[in-house]
């Protein structure tokens, strides 16, 4: 067996599973409650209301959190925890950005407008390429349109500032919602394995032979695994917990159940969502 077959068997994976089950459990409980909530609410009150902006966003939001808690699973049972790192910081900002929206129902309309002009940016970057000028043009005319007359309608003037719907620092908005130190700690780390980087080649890297043979990690290996497991999961239950809230008791006592358990998690492995 090569160094490859080697490094990539089943009987790391096992391993991996093993030594995290009860974390890959909780993921997988929190995603089905979650489908659960939307889809079949049994009798709860029904999260998605179409006439609620807020709820609407917060919605999608969780849907696309699902989606991402669903790939973390996968790529940490593969034994691939830093390749879910991106996935982990983007569950935060979302849950960052859904906070700061529940302290104030009215800032979903800068939600909207921003994603309405990042996609207008977005038109106009495309539109320099000639062969989509025509009907590129088009589309920018009329989204112009949909966002003045959103504009005039909400009686908002939205923020020339574009890093964040905001218009303050995404640090500012983690300090509002009691994230502040999160952020801190961890985005910063996570940009390494977002971005291209010297720093995020190291965890690649095993180290040298006796020969100076340069060895790689290609297969899998436990390697944050605990630490992103626990707090995607924690992430999408606060995610859950403002739909509750917002939606009067829309996914139920099963939550808070949950939750406890997520915390009971963390008491017994008191470094689980350090990154060491």
């Amino acid at each position: 067996m090569n160094l490859l077959q080697k490094i990539t068997s089943w009987k790391i994976r096992r391993k991996i599973f093993k030594e995290n089950k009860k974390h890959f459990r909780l993921s997988r409980t929190i995603i089905n409650l979650a489908i659960e909530t939307l889809v079949a609410p049994k009798g709860r009150g029904y999260a998605v209301d179409r006439s609620d902006n807020f709820s609407l966003i917060l919605s999608t939001t969780i849907v696309k959190n699902i989606r991402r808690l669903n790939s973390i699973h996968a790529i940490c049972e593969a034994g691939n925890g830093t390749d879910a790192l991106p996935l982990l910081r983007v569950m935060f900002e979302d849950l960052v950005d859904m906070k700061y929206i529940s302290q104030d129902k009215k800032r979903v309309f800068d939600y909207q407008i921003y994603g309405l002009k990042s996609e207008l940016l977005n038109l106009t970057s495309i539109e320099k390429i000639k062969d989509n000028k025509k009907i590129i043009s088009k589309q920018i005319d009329v989204l112009k349109k949909v966002i003045n007359d959103f504009c005039t309608q909400k009686k908002i003037k939205p923020s020339k500032n574009m890093r964040h719907f905001s218009g303050k620092k995404r640090i500012s908005v983690c300090e509002e919602v009691g994230l502040g130190e999160m952020y801190r700690t961890y985005y910063s780390f996570w940009s390494r394995y977002i971005h291209s980087t010297p720093s995020g080649n190291q965890d690649y890297l095993l180290g040298l032979t006796e020969r100076l043979e340069t060895v790689f990690l290609l297969g899998g290996s436990g390697q944050y695994i605990k630490s992103i497991l626990h707090m995607s999961s924690g992430y999408m239950i606060d995610l859950l917990v403002l739909m509750d809230k917002h939606c009067g008791n829309a996914v139920g006592e099963d939550l808070y159940i949950l939750k406890k358990v997520w915390h009971l998690y963390l008491n017994e492995d008191h470094n689980t969502v350090a990154f060491n």
